[in-house]
């Protein structure tokens, strides 16, 4: 809701005060995330799609971040190399700028060089961002003459994984299940974390038993992919459940006969 509100009002400032050209005018065509499989001491070759909308070129910046992200909706964008499982150092041969000519799909090509460390094992990650770039609004902010404006930008962050072999721990916790209630509907809340070190994409369930462990319904949540030390909030919708006590078990599958669960008791009032 806060990030539709940003939005929203920055299309109306937009409108108030005017704009210096296309706000929108790149798309990343190819994926968004970019997972590999890989051993240390090897090296592989990645490409970042970009497409121009617009019928002039446009001028491009790439710079990379660390980024992890937690159960409450917060999101962490540190400097490349400094978190614990950050693969940034490992990539080589990024181009900080570039033109992509109108109606054309620029490759930028990439490698990851994994250092030779048999200590290394599970997941590692970092972020490149791809950010439009508006010269017109670059020479008014540097210009002596400054005046008031909206800077508008176009950035995609595209996260580079490498997963080391099959290694590494895989452990999700369950913390923080609660009822809410909101707009005539019931939700369940349940903060997932990972506390191991492979990153995992987990499908989430709930399955609730009532009177004499009967089964009742199956709700569920929606596939989440979840990084080392970092968490999410997965709300499920229990409109539907009559009012009662309940048996909950809590399901997360993660594939690959690798399955994470708990159980809890649950009042359903009105």
């Amino acid at each position: 809701m806060k990030l539709k509100f940003i939005l929203i009002l920055i299309c109306i400032l937009a409108m108030l005060f005017g704009t210096t050209g296309p706000i929108f005018a790149i798309t990343v065509s190819s994926d968004l995330c970019q997972e590999k499989v890989s051993e240390p001491g090897v090296g592989y070759s990645e490409v970042i799609k970009i497409f121009n909308k617009e019928e002039n070129p446009v001028e491009i910046k790439l710079y990379q971040t660390d980024y992890k992200y937690f159960s409450d909706g917060t999101n962490q964008f540190s400097e490349p190399g400094t978190e614990s499982r950050s693969n940034a150092v490992w990539i080589k041969q990024l181009p900080q700028q570039a033109t992509i000519a109108p109606k054309e799909t620029l490759l930028v090509n990439y490698t990851v060089e994994i250092p030779d460390n048999g200590q290394l094992a599970g997941s590692y990650w970092s972020m490149i961002m791809v950010e439009q770039v508006n010269q017109e609004e670059l020479e008014l902010l540097s210009s002596a003459q400054r005046q008031m404006g909206i800077h508008q930008m176009t950035r995609y962050g595209i996260q580079v994984v490498t997963h080391i072999g099959d290694t590494g721990s895989r452990q999700i916790e369950f913390k923080n299940l609660k009822l809410v209630k909101g707009n005539d509907k019931r939700f369940l809340q349940i903060d997932m974390a990972n506390s191991g070190t492979r990153a995992l994409r987990t499908s989430l369930w709930v399955d609730f038993y009532g009177e004499n462990n009967g089964f009742t319904k199956k709700v569920n949540g929606t596939q989440r992919r979840i990084f080392p030390d970092c968490g999410v909030m997965q709300e499920l919708d229990l409109t539907e459940i009559p009012v009662g006590n309940y048996k909950a078990v809590v399901v997360a599958d993660a594939g690959e006969e690798t399955v994470f669960g708990t159980s809890f008791s649950i009042k359903i009032n009105e």
